[in-house]
């Protein structure tokens, strides 16, 4: 698969990756970096495994989380998920009002804090959680009170109240082979042309590396987007029928 990231973005990732094996090394103790983004989670997750590391762990703050943080640590003590330095912020608000994402991020980076210091953002009605570096989250509770024109109490909750439920939308049908423009093209409903042209020029991300083939193949549980079009899963794939085609289910993230 081709490089996820120009060089000097590798570049520059593979270095903060190895001052913090050096550190943890050195000192012999657990080192965490920021927030990442789940190209970035997997780019290093894959250096990670070249340089045959078996001591780190993603987390971000809860099961499945989008942003995570990564933590290289020694074989002889292994961090749990409450060592993390991350705090959730709960935000409660009238349900009558709508607030989105966008709002609240943008709150947050209006008080002139980083964005990697800022992990997912879980909007339910009349309450959000945003997850954020300990460093920060006193800071934003006293410094945010309203988004918007809307009203907002905000306090530390527990991890045990996140409300977290990933809404999938079912996408059946069959194609000839496990070839991404192949899945592709049913989960996009354009052309296997299209998808083609859209794979070459823009690429497509699978399990968060980019390629821009569009003969890779896919397997059950790969996750798979294109930027502008969406995030999917390939859930399952039956037995080939007696004409060699499969049929699959592809789940969209909504």
């Amino acid at each position: 698969m081709e490089s996820l990231y120009n060089d000097s973005d590798s570049r520059f990732l593979k270095a903060k990756l190895n001052d913090m094996l050096e550190i943890s090394e050195k000192n012999c103790i657990p080192v965490y970096s920021d927030f990442l983004d789940e190209r970035q989670a997997g780019f290093l997750n894959a250096e990670l495994q070249k340089l045959h590391c078996h001591d780190f762990l993603f987390f971000g703050g809860y099961d499945d989380a989008q942003r995570k943080i990564l933590c290289v640590h020694t074989p002889y003590y292994v961090p749990e998920p409450e060592d993390f330095p991350l705090n959730i912020i709960q935000f409660s608000y009238r349900k009558a009002d709508v607030l989105t994402h966008r709002d609240f991020l943008g709150s947050v980076m209006a008080c002139r804090i980083k964005r990697e210091k800022v992990g997912d953002i879980l909007i339910s009605d009349g309450l959000a959680q945003i997850f954020v570096y300990d460093s920060v989250s006193g800071f934003l509770i006293n410094e945010i009170t309203k988004i918007g024109r809307v009203g907002v109490k905000a306090s530390i909750t527990d991890r045990c109240t996140i409300k977290r439920i990933q809404k999938y939308q079912d996408i059946r049908g069959t194609v000839a082979s496990m070839r991404l423009d192949c899945i592709l093209s049913l989960a996009l409903r354009k052309s296997r042309e299209k998808t083609v042209q859209i794979i070459k020029k823009d690429g497509a991300d699978i399990n968060f590396v980019t390629v821009f083939s569009p003969s890779v193949t896919l397997k059950e549980n790969d996750v798979f987007s294109v930027r502008g079009f969406g995030k999917f899963i390939l859930k399952n794939i039956s037995a080939p029928t007696s004409k060699g085609r499969f049929h699959i289910l592809i789940q969209k993230f909504i």
